[in-house]
């Protein structure tokens, strides 16, 4: 080996250290350095979402209208077809078989009253949603009835009301009166109302009455079906008005359905408002007078002859209840 000079071992020496400076410039990852910018809002961005690999998803097929001869429209278009020519048998048979169609028919059997021609499809249409008698069911008579333009039909419609006997279909009845608008519509079903109320329909009524009217004709149309009530199963509730409401049409439209019911429990709460009421309001006092006048219960009649005959009665009260003798003596005999 040939020795080396001091020369030569001071190359070989820094040709070593570039070659080492150059394989750590190679090996060590460069920094960069950013310049934050100044008054920038960092945005994170979101990770991106995983597509599945079990393949692409599923659509859901649409859903389908239900066919045109579902067995349910099938039997409505026959019942509306039968109903023609149905003796009153065959009439309470067809009803029969379309209230077994339940709830779910509820809306088809409207659209279909909506929609049917004459008073025979429209008469076993609305019988029908009577006899399910639900909120929904009446709620499809009412809307049916706003559309209904031959009196013939309506009429026909109307008729049926009067078998309403579920509580929540007659409440749904009731609220109609706070939004159907036509006079005559509205008069008629405010007489239907009428002939159904019971204690709990005057409690709605009075709530009805004294809420922010939802049309104008609103209070008054309250005012004619409590006015109106013939029904004895209301006397509780009527009494109850004459004797706390603070509202002097309510009173006045309670007492007038006391002396119409005539009963003598009713005729009580008649004769209990003559007194409360004494010289201090004298047209409402002449109003209740004329409600004892008007006396037509054949019931009545007892309850009549004993109080006119109470000594220290004041004199108008008096003669009030003759004349309502006199006139119960001049209805025909049955």
């Amino acid at each position: 080996m040939i020795p080396l000079s001091q020369r030569q071992h001071e190359i070989i020496t820094a040709t070593l250290a570039v070659i080492v400076i150059m394989l750590v410039w190679k090996l060590v990852p460069q920094r960069v350095e950013v310049i934050p910018q100044p008054e920038q809002a960092v945005v994170k961005k979101a990770a991106p979402i995983k597509k599945s690999m079990a393949g692409p998803a599923q659509t859901a097929p649409p859903q389908e209208s239900p066919p045109t001869d579902s067995a349910a429209l099938r039997l409505i278009n026959e019942a509306i077809q039968k109903s023609e020519l149905a003796t009153e048998s065959e009439f309470q048979e067809l009803v029969d078989d379309l209230s077994k169609l339940g709830e779910g028919a509820v809306d088809d059997l409207g659209a279909a009253l909506r929609s049917a021609k004459g008073v025979p499809a429209k008469t076993v249409l609305a019988a029908t949603l009577v006899r399910m008698g639900s909120s929904e069911a009446v709620n499809q008579l009412v809307l049916s009835l706003v559309n209904i333009t031959s009196p013939q039909e309506r009429s026909a419609v109307l008729d049926q009301l009067d078998a309403v006997q579920n509580s929540l279909g007659l409440e749904t009845l009731t609220s109609s009166l706070s939004v159907v608008s036509d006079p005559s519509l509205r008069s008629s079903l405010s007489g239907v109302v009428a002939r159904l109320a019971t204690d709990d329909t005057v409690q709605f009524l009075t709530e009805l009455y004294r809420e922010p009217p939802s049309i104008p004709e609103q209070p008054q149309s309250v005012l004619s079906a409590l006015g109106g009530i013939s029904n004895p199963s209301a006397i509780g509730a009527l009494s109850d008005l004459v004797r706390d409401a603070p509202e002097l049409p309510l009173q006045y439209a309670a007492v007038q359905s006391l002396a119409r019911i005539g009963t003598p429990e009713a005729l009580d709460g008649v004769l209990g408002a003559a007194f409360r009421v004494g010289d201090t309001n004298p047209d409402y006092r002449q109003a209740v007078l004329a409600a004892l006048q008007s006396v037509s219960n054949p019931q009545a009649a007892g309850w009549l002859a004993q109080h006119s005959a109470t000594p220290g009665l004041p004199e108008d009260i008096v003669a009030s209840l003759s004349q309502a003798m006199q006139g119960l003596k001049q209805q025909p005999a049955n």
